[in-house]
């Protein structure tokens, strides 16, 4: 994780990466196995506030709720939903 905060005894943590493509989407082959590991961890133990924080040309961030993931899919859309 690149960054765990708390805030009234509940812990966010998140993932940062950045991407310069045409296409408003983020390869999951770019996450590394012990970053979809931690999420599974946290999952099991009752946490869900794990965030992949993408950031897109340098123009706009996108925080996707790792939930929301399809992690056997190739990539994720880069949604207007998920825009910060």
């Amino acid at each position: 994780m690149d960054i765990v905060a708390g805030k009234n005894n509940i812990i966010y943590c998140f993932e940062c990466k950045t991407v310069h493509s045409k296409y408003k989407r983020f390869s999951l082959e770019r996450l590394e196995q012990n970053q979809i590991l931690a999420y599974k961890k946290l999952k099991q133990t009752g946490n869900d506030n794990y965030f992949l924080v993408v950031k897109w040309n340098e123009k706009e961030i996108y925080r996707i709720p790792f939930q929301n993931i399809d992690l056997k899919e190739k990539s994720v859309e880069l949604k207007d939903i998920y825009r910060i």
